[in-house]
């Protein structure tokens, strides 16, 4: 980290560094811009928060903030875990069977 993407005319600077990402998005964000990624968001998710303008994006950002709270994250990463009790019991059943499965139709049920 960071790497380099490309793809085509276009490249993407890849990132996995916690320094490096508070670096970017926090310390210097205004020498960045969300490119290609922004556009293709932005018809589908207008204003969002990806997609969105600085001032827009700072207004949102405060709103999702306790979203992301540690406690409610914890909360929430044992409620989808334990929704998933089904679904990989069910995925083991048929792996154990002939391991046909349509995907789309279990996960959609989680």
């Amino acid at each position: 980290s960071p790497y380099k993407l490309c793809f085509g005319p276009k490249s993407f600077l890849v990132i996995s560094d916690p320094v490096q990402a508070r670096h970017i998005l926090r310390d210097a964000n205004k020498n960045y811009d969300k490119g290609v990624l922004a556009e293709i968001l932005k018809p589908i998710m207008g204003k969002g928060l990806i997609p969105a303008d600085p001032e827009t994006w700072s207004v949102r950002r405060k709103q999702i903030v306790p979203a992301f709270h540690k406690a409610w994250l914890d909360h929430m990463v044992g409620l989808f875990g334990n929704c998933n009790t089904p679904l990989i019991e069910q995925l083991n059943n048929k792996a154990d069977g002939d391991g046909k499965a349509e995907m789309e139709t279990f996960f959609c049920s989680v």
